[in-house]
Formats: structure tokens, sequence, C-alpha cells
């Protein structure tokens, strides 16, 4: 279990890059990138000790990467889930 969760911490934190610097540039976010987002939310979302500020957040990510191609608002809206994502996630 542990491992699972330092593999999607990881994910979570290359995802939260690569948003933020989409939302920096004012770009869309790739296709593949919120197919990522949404594997993640669900890899979290079967995790049984996950808290519920994340299931809060990633309920959060899981509509905002319904869009196919957000805007780059929404794409800044992502990463600063994901950025709250991966701070909620670190070990304490």
């Amino acid at each position: 279990m542990d491992d699972d969760l330092a593999d999607v911490r990881a994910s979570v934190s290359v995802l939260w890059e690569t948003f933020g610097r989409c939302a920096d540039f004012m770009i869309r976010a790739d296709a593949a990138d919120l197919e990522h987002c949404r594997v993640i939310c669900e890899a979290l979302r079967a995790m049984p000790t996950v808290d519920d500020r994340v299931l809060f957040l990633v309920g959060q990510l899981e509509t905002r990467v319904c869009d196919q191609d957000p805007s780059w608002s929404d794409v800044g809206a992502i990463a600063l889930m994901l950025g709250d994502l991966d701070a909620a996630l670190r070990p304490a």
C-alpha cells in the first residue's frame, strides 16, 4: 500500500508541475495529462486509507478534468488542486 501511495504521490507531483507550467503560460493541457489525472483520481479513490480532504480534492479534480479541452483558467484550477493534493498526500 505504501508503495502504491508513493507512486500516486510521484504522479501527482509530476502532473502538478505540468499543469502549473500550462497555467503559467496560459495554454491548454494535453489530453494525455488529463487522462493521467483521471487515472490518479481513480487510484486515490480505491485506497482505503485516503482521508476526506483528499477525497474532496479528488472530486474537484474529477469535475475539472471531464472537459477534454479545458480553458487555461481551468488548467490553473487543476494545478492549484494538484498542489493541494500533493501537500495533503505528504507523510506527516
